[in-house]
């Protein structure tokens, strides 16, 4: 579609289709100047429907329509606009050249009092004592935050402080990426800048169809809502709205005739309404919509012009966290799949370390482990250095578990799976651990076994080796004493074929110390043993390795000096 405006530039057009375009000589104006004497932010252009009125903007040098210096002016076809050296010429397709000097606007001085908004509720004179111009109004406001503004705001000077909320508006939208936030703040300020009681966002959702995102309400307004349908909102008005692309003002709903039919505007007794289409790139995103349900006429043309002007920002600002949202989305998966990829290349070469270095200590081992014995076979404990004998022998016991849990680490034989029951499993390895538990008199085991629990397809001496690792860091966890407590559950992780539950989960809770938040990160890291006695830093490694060998996942929550709990989930047996 061809533009209805332009300004005309030597042999520049510049097309005039926004609601509002800025004038200036920094990067961000719509119309960039290049001239020392145009101001960073000079001037503005308006534009509703068919009309264009153009303002100063604080500038240094001023602007001037038809030669004359003016603080704003509707312009008319044909007329010149000055701003610093440079001369344009408003060219507006359809409508006869207008005469120099017989617009009122154009003849106007700086000084004279601003023309308030046509709005029916209030038509002060232009004559006004105390008013003042929108040069001064622009140049007291200009540096003042929105709610000061807000706080200021004067019907005859309506709509100087409206544009620059639209301005300030727009800085706080465009400087927040977050989403959900930056919709949040959208209504937020749309409510305090329209004086509306309620606001939404709503955005075209994959199907096609509008869906609500945000909704706010003032406080008188919340006494109204029902408790089990909170903020309704007559989806009549959105509707017309999204699907025909025009923005809507009504100061009566209810008798408005294009929505007699519309029997939700007449059960939520909706007075004044505005809603804004959201566009980006001639593609529809959703609606903006304010309303109020108090009374008739509460929103002027000039509220209706500032919202059409700031849903464009709103959409683009949208627009820009979505994508942002969805490249955050893509790198984290791109990094947790390189992480994955690094971490088994690094798994991979550790096996391969681990089983060369056991060969390697093994066979020294064996011959320090072999005369040890031969020694205590000959001498008694009265024998010098008998004792030291005794520490040297326990730590070649000691290396002798490390070896073995390198090569544990570093075994890749093929599993022997077979379909059983995890209860009868864990049954067996509380047995199992009953004399290594010996040491801990006051750690109580309680069981909290599902008894429904299907199968799962595993190496049940794996599975126990597993197990049973997790009895023993829980008891050493516990030094004074405390309670470890196995549970299983079965659980609905993804639909499986027989209609049942898809996973089992077994948990191992204790009441121990907790692991410090600094040393979560790496507790399944190789020879990670966060200063256990006797440990070797293998035990967590050696089982996230057996659990996802077998498909499953290990999870934990710990707090520190309150215990932690361990999550196994596995497949069910298919």
């Amino acid at each position: 579609m061809s533009p209805k405006a332009w300004l005309k530039l030597r042999d520049k057009t510049y097309p005039l289709e926004r609601s509002l375009t800025l004038i200036g000589r920094e990067p961000g104006n719509h119309i960039l100047i290049d001239d020392q004497r145009v101001s960073g932010r000079h001037a503005f252009v308006i534009r509703d429907g068919e009309t264009y009125e153009l303002f100063d903007f604080k500038s240094s040098n001023g602007i001037k329509i038809d030669g004359k210096q003016v603080s704003h002016g509707l312009l008319r076809n044909g007329q010149s606009v000055e701003i610093g050296e440079e001369k344009m010429t408003f060219v507006q397709d359809g409508k006869p050249t207008r005469a120099k000097n017989v617009d009122a606007f154009a003849e106007a001085e700086v000084g004279d009092t601003l023309v308030p908004d046509s709005n029916p509720r209030a038509t002060p004179p232009k004559s006004q004592p105390g008013a003042r111009s929108i040069e001064d109004v622009l140049a007291s406001a200009l540096d003042k935050d929105i709610a000061t503004l807000l706080a200021e705001r004067t019907e005859h000077e309506g709509t100087a402080l409206k544009l620059l909320l639209l301005y300030k508006v727009s800085s706080i939208v465009n400087s927040t990426l977050e989403t959900e936030l930056l919709m949040e703040r959208i209504v937020e300020l749309a409510l305090q800048v329209m004086s509306a009681d309620r606001g939404f966002i709503m955005l075209v959702n994959a199907a096609g169809q509008l869906e609500t995102k945000v909704r706010r309400v003032k406080e008188h307004e919340k006494e109204k809502e029902r408790e089990r349908d909170i903020l309704p909102i007559s989806k009549s008005i959105a509707q017309h709205c999204f699907e025909t692309g025009e923005a809507v003002l009504t100061n009566d709903a209810v008798v408005d005739r294009r929505f007699l039919q519309s029997g939700s505007i007449q059960m939520y007794n909706i007075r004044s309404a505005m809603c804004v289409p959201l566009r980006y790139r001639d593609e529809k995103k959703g609606v903006l919509y304010v309303d109020n349900r108090m009374s008739s006429n509460s929103f002027a043309p000039s509220d209706f012009l500032l919202l059409k002007a700031f849903a464009e920002q709103v959409a683009i600002a949208i627009e820009n966290s979505l994508l942002l949202s969805s490249l955050k989305q893509s790198l984290e998966k791109i990094q947790a799949q390189q992480d994955m990829l690094i971490q088994s290349e690094k798994m991979a070469a550790m096996g391969h370390l681990a089983a060369g270095l056991a060969h390697e200590i093994r066979n020294p081992l064996t011959a320090i482990s072999g005369y040890l014995q031969m020694y205590f076979m000959k001498f008694r404990d009265e024998t010098p250095f008998f004792a030291q004998m005794r520490v040297i022998e326990k730590a070649v016991t000691q290396i002798q578990h490390v070896v073995e849990g390198l090569l544990g680490f570093a075994r890749k034989g093929p599993r022997q799976l077979a379909s059983g029951n995890l209860n009868a499993v864990l049954e067996d390895t509380v047995a199992l651990a009953r004399p290594a538990l010996m040491q801990y008199p006051h750690v109580d085991i309680r069981r909290a076994l599902a008894p429904d629990l299907p199968d799962v397809s595993m190496d049940t001496r794996q599975m126990q080796q597993v197990f049973l690792n997790f009895v023993i860091n829980a008891a050493q966890a516990m030094p004074q004493g405390g309670t470890i407590t196995i549970q299983t559950k079965k659980v609905h992780l993804k639909e499986a074929a027989n209609g049942g539950p898809s996973h089992v989960v077994v948990v191992f809770a204790d009441t121990g110390t907790g692991i410090p938040p600094d040393k979560q990160a790496q507790i399944f890291q190789p020879f990670f043993t966060s200063g256990k006695k006797d440990g070797t830093g293998l035990g967590l490694t050696i089982s996230k390795s057996i659990i996802e060998g077998h498909r499953g996942t290990i999870s934990f929550e710990s707090v520190e000096g309150k215990g932690t709990s361990f999550f196994i989930t596995l497949p069910v047996s298919q």
